[in-house]
């Protein structure tokens, strides 16, 4: 959230295959509806697109439609376990 400026409602919605890459070679993950109701894309820089792949290597379930780990029970996280 420090690097890319989402909102934690934006973050725990977050598809898991996020990140977009645009005929320059840049990359933005992209931010599904929020706030504004748009979707948008954010760019990344190196640091965070190398934590997000490595997030995304360590995933138990990729087949998961949300980038956010499951809780037990397979149900999403939720704000407050996202900003704790």
């Amino acid at each position: 959230m420090r690097w890319t400026g989402l909102r934690v409602g934006e973050l725990i919605h977050l598809e898991f295959d996020c990140i977009r890459t645009d005929h320059r070679a840049n990359r933005f993950i992209k931010v599904p509806l929020g706030k504004l109701y748009n979707e948008r894309l954010v760019p990344i820089d190196e640091a965070a697109y190398q934590l997000i792949t490595k997030l995304q290597k360590a995933a138990t379930r990729k087949a998961t439609a949300s980038f956010s780990s499951p809780r037990p029970g397979g149900r999403p996280d939720t704000r407050s376990t996202a900003q704790n």
